[in-house]
């Protein structure tokens, strides 16, 4: 799951997000003033945040109960945001500030994210489930 230079696929969809994000959000074509420190800036706040998330987690090496907690928390905070942010959408849709191609993209891209990072949280989940009951690690039979 690695990309542009070694990055890990997610993390490159989640920068894409972020400049997604700030590009349309800046437009004053699409959202007007009135809307710029509120929705615009809660969607950047949010989308900021998921990249965050996925890179704080990403740094986490787990080699106790606590660190696999935290790790498999900002996993999750990340696919609450995603939520989030694709509610935030919706709302930005039926405001009309974005038309339904705009809104498709944008949700792609999101919905991208999201898999990634629900798929990422349960491959870890079943990883450290040993970490995560206080159980020993079992170590792979030769």
């Amino acid at each position: 799951m690695q990309s542009r230079h070694g990055e890990l696929t997610i993390v490159c969809k989640a920068k894409d997000h972020v400049n997604h994000t700030l590009t349309l959000t800046n437009n004053a074509n699409l959202f007007p003033k009135k809307v710029r420190f509120t929705l615009c800036q809660r969607m950047q706040n949010l989308s900021i945040q998921i990249l965050h998330d996925i890179i704080a987690a990403n740094e986490i090496y787990p080699q106790t109960g606590g660190e696999a907690k935290r790790r498999l928390d900002l996993q999750k905070e990340g696919l609450t945001n995603c939520k989030g942010f694709l509610n935030f959408l919706d709302i930005a849709l039926e405001q009309g500030y974005i038309d339904i191609r705009r809104c498709e993209y944008w949700t792609g891209l999101t919905t991208d994210i999201k898999n990634l990072a629900a798929s990422w949280r349960k491959k870890d989940a079943e990883r450290f489930r040993a970490l995560l009951t206080g159980q020993q690690p079992q170590t792979p039979r030769r």
